[in-house]
């Protein structure tokens, strides 16, 4: 069987780069499945670009923080879920797993819109102080109201290349019409 392939290009910031500002960011959200049957979609998407050092400063670019507002964004939606800030949970996930990603994290995720959020899956790019990326965690959130991250990082330590493939097995069910086996497939343009 093909392995699942997560269609993944969010854009991605540097430390010092134009994109480490807060922004909205518009792209498209494509999806395969092979089996049981072939079924495929591409839509346009939206979603924020949150650098966790400026998420205070989300208010004055009108959507709301942790509150209520047409568009807002909710540390409860994300990480450990409990609402405590998201950088000291980053920082300690990425610590315990080794990785030397000391510099800004900036998390690619829908927002809720009017109270109602839908992330199936949100993206956690860890930079070094040198704005060089050196993890990318996928947050991934199912239909049953469970998550699992996978956490994308070289075992060496060296830096993502821009363009290149990353793997992580497959041990979340997403799908009801998937097995879970098989790995997912990701790539980042820098």
């Amino acid at each position: 069987a093909p392995p699942a392939e997560a269609a993944a290009t969010p854009p991605t910031p540097t430390a010092e780069g134009p994109h480490a500002a807060l922004a909205v960011v518009h792209g498209e959200v494509a999806h395969a499945r092979h089996r049981p049957t072939r079924h495929a979609f591409t839509y346009p998407a939206f979603c924020l670009r949150l650098p966790l050092s400026q998420l205070a400063a989300l208010s004055a670019r009108g959507i709301a923080y942790n509150g209520r507002g047409a568009v807002s964004f909710h540390d409860r939606d994300h990480g450990p879920c409990d609402g405590s800030p998201l950088l000291p949970w980053i920082r300690s996930l990425l610590a315990a797993e080794g990785v030397a990603a000391d510099g800004e994290v900036v998390l690619h995720a829908f927002p809720r819109m009017f109270g109602y959020v839908f992330n199936p899956v949100s993206f956690w790019v860890c930079h070094d102080r040198a704005g060089q990326v050196r993890a990318v965690l996928c947050e991934v959130c199912n239909t049953f109201g469970e998550r699992h991250n996978y956490l994308l990082a070289h075992p060496d330590g060296r830096t993502l290349r821009s363009g290149e493939t990353l793997r992580a097995r497959k041990v979340f069910h997403v799908s009801p019409f998937c097995e879970v086996k098989g790995d997912y497939r990701f790539r980042f343009h820098f």
